[in-house]
């Protein structure tokens, strides 16, 4: 059995790089039986270090370079050739000039296990009331001590760079379209901090973990964990 390998793709199922690419079939049809190949039109050379010319897809599903908020996430087979072009920058990126869609798996899995309380707060983020912006405020800064600050360096120490730069804009974006007046980034900064205590959770102390979701958890609530 082939290994498959995880790609990251905008929600009409094109790249995120050039938005030209389609991972998907158009007009949302299945993946037909036996794949759906995905070939670079002008490929360069294996062993290419240059993105124009190859196509890429990740080793974990918490490290697809280059991805934002919202995607979907593919399970994908190499055809031909495979290579890692960059593997001191992103030792978790795989190129090859063509690649065989097999699945789709649950987006929130970019996010590693804990992803689905990570979309949660992004969600939460988006519809805040005018009394959770004040409280959100008020909790924010009566939490702004060293040992927050402490427990984000060790959470984005902890992130892969692809998740933890999906999850800064999704949060950043929600609460910023939902929120318009000067206290906009309280909620912007107490959602982002509770979604990546949530994203590295299982790399991070209990002590940083409750650092960084208290604001939000005081004021929003706790978040569920599904069984």
């Amino acid at each position: 059995m082939n290994r498959t390998y995880s790609k990251a793709v905008r929600p009409d199922g094109t790249d995120f790089r050039t938005g030209t690419v389609r991972w998907l079939p158009a007009d949302g049809a299945p993946i037909p039986e036996g794949g759906w190949l995905v070939e670079h039109p002008k490929p360069g050379d294996v062993g290419s270090w240059d993105a124009a010319f190859y196509l890429s897809a990740a080793t974990v599903e918490t490290d697809c370079t280059g991805f934002s908020w919202p995607a979907r996430l593919l399970s994908v087979e190499p055809v031909g050739a495979m290579w890692t072009p960059h593997p001191e920058k992103f030792p978790h990126k795989r190129a090859a000039h063509a690649w065989r869609v097999v699945g789709e798996l649950p987006a929130w899995r970019l996010f590693g296990p804990q992803g689905r309380q990570v979309l949660d707060i992004i969600e939460q983020a988006s519809h805040p009331t005018s009394t959770q912006i004040e409280d959100l405020t008020a909790a924010w800064w009566a939490a702004l001590d060293a040992a927050r600050d402490a427990a984000l360096a060790a959470a984005r120490d902890a992130a892969y760079d692809a998740a933890l730069d999906a999850v800064r804009d999704g949060a950043w974006w929600a609460a910023r379209d939902a929120v318009r007046d000067g206290a906009w980034w309280a909620a912007r900064d107490a959602a982002l901090a509770a979604a990546l205590g949530w994203l590295v959770k299982d790399l991070i102390s209990v002590e940083d973990f409750r650092a960084l979701t208290g604001p939000w958890t005081q004021v929003v609530g706790p978040i569920e964990v599904p069984a």
